[in-house]
């Protein structure tokens, strides 16, 4: 792929920024809080998206749940283009852009980003909510689509506000958003159950809302921190497309690795086959508060890493991250496995959901791929190469896709658990590879640049 900056050549800090280094990340101590609070917060947002998942299941039944996953499953998508399009080079980019324009005002052009992505996403559900009307879908289908006009643009400014704190390293500030988002989502479901009126359609209205409110109250607080010029805003939208591009490629394909086949069950076997999948996927994604707070942390660290050239950094940092994670996921992937029949009854109390232990076990030790695959992908992005861990990603696509419809037919919802678990062990694979390989090429500016 073509170079979308150049690397920062060695020698060429200053005294500045050596100074800054010196100060900050060397802090042993600071690091250890931002990450245990990264933590915390990961546990917050992934608590909330498994508890709701659970009210869900017991209080609509499995085809309500399988509605609400597809709606949930087309916010994670939008979600993920505003990660890639935004924030990841927010993140990336903040301190290489400081002698073209302030903080203040490459925060106003990502801030600019997010409000276009916001009204295309509105332009783009409500195409979807009349096309589903037009051909005459489910009422229960059209009226999701509808609830999503609303509720996916506020899920994008909740997931803004968060990513943003996280660049400027403030993890007290996204945890305050996450904990608030957390509580009140979490009433509100409780609240509309005990009163026997949740729904899949006022489940997505409860995530909306209370990601607005949230949100809205943070961007008030927050507002002097943004700058909007007109010509900056042109340079950080130009800049952040080059490079997210390439990002928005990976998410995508990753999207499609997991959430496709949430339609593809949909599709061959109904609502009921999209909804015993999420119900097992959401056990197994219980160790994804570890993975995704770990990658939280990991995200500006290997940024900072790889500004200063620091090589030995980035490879303390990747050993460190695999080893430390290892025993505890594939100790949660074992319990979940063995276990996976049991957490089913335990949860979601319906006899529908007891043939399909064997899918959580699956589903769970696909979570062990993360650990060598989670910081080489951070570390591959913080290196100006996104597009090769987007290739990675494709990679694994392929081959989930390849194997898919033939092991659905044969096996059902345990098929669609295979075929993801054998696509992201090749995708891992080929990543780890990809990152190994970088780290030969990158201009170091350390002692220990030459190979290990």
């Amino acid at each position: 792929m073509p170079n979308v900056e150049t690397h920062p050549p060695t020698g060429a800090l200053t005294a500045s920024s050596q100074s800054h280094s010196a100060t900050d990340e060397s802090c042993g101590g600071v690091a250890r809080d931002r990450l245990v609070t990264a933590l915390l917060d990961q546990f917050f947002v992934s608590g909330t998206s498994f508890l709701s998942t659970i009210v869900v299941g017991r209080y609509c039944g499995i085809e309500g749940l399988g509605l609400f996953s597809l709606a949930v499953s087309a916010i994670v998508l939008v979600r993920g283009i505003q990660e890639t399009l935004v924030s990841a080079p927010f993140t990336v980019f903040q301190e290489r852009l400081r002698d073209r324009m302030t903080s203040q005002e490459h925060a106003g052009g990502a801030l600019a980003g997010a409000m276009i992505l916001a009204a295309i996403t509105v332009i783009l559900t409500s195409w979807l909510a009349l096309g589903l009307a037009v051909t005459g879908q489910p009422l229960g289908i059209r009226v999701l689509a509808y609830a999503l006009i609303a509720c996916a643009p506020l899920a994008l400014l909740r997931e803004f506000s968060r990513r943003f704190c996280m660049a400027r390293r403030n993890m007290i500030g996204a945890l305050r958003i996450d904990a608030s988002v957390c509580l009140l989502q979490l009433g509100c479901l409780l609240a509309l159950a005990w009163q026997g009126r949740l729904t899949s359609v006022a489940a997505l209205w409860v995530i909306g809302l209370s990601s607005g409110v949230v949100s809205l109250a943070w961007w008030y607080g927050q507002r002097k921190q943004f700058v909007l010029h007109r010509t900056t805003i042109r340079t950080v939208l130009h800049h952040d497309w080059r490079f997210g591009r390439w990002l928005l490629m990976d998410q995508l394909v990753c999207f499609m690795q997991l959430y496709a086949m949430h339609w593809i069950l949909a599709g061959m076997i109904g609502a009921s086959g999209t909804g015993a999948f999420a119900a097992c996927a959401t056990i197994a994604a219980l160790a994804s508060p570890l993975l995704q707070g770990v990658g939280n942390y990991l995200s500006p660290q290997f940024a900072n890493a790889a500004f200063r050239g620091s090589r030995a950094e980035v490879v303390s940092l990747y050993r460190k991250t695999t080893a430390s994670l290892a025993i505890a996921v594939t100790l949660f992937a074992a319990l979940a496995g063995w276990f996976g029949r049991e957490i089913l009854s335990l949860l979601y109390s319906d006899s529908a959901y007891d043939a399909y232990g064997p899918v959580v076990g699956v589903l769970a030790f696909r979570t062990v791929f993360a650990i060598p695959a989670l910081a080489a992908h951070h570390a591959v992005v913080a290196m100006e190469r996104p597009g090769r861990s987007a290739a990675a990603t494709a990679i694994g696509l392929v081959a989930t896709l390849c194997i898919a419809l033939p092991l659905i037919q044969h096996y059902g919802v345990l098929g669609a658990a295979v075929a993801v678990f054998i696509g992201t062990g090749v995708e891992c694979l080929v990543l780890v590879t990809i990152f190994t390989r970088l780290l030969g090429q990158w201009n170091w500016s350390d002692e220990s640049s030459e190979k290990t």
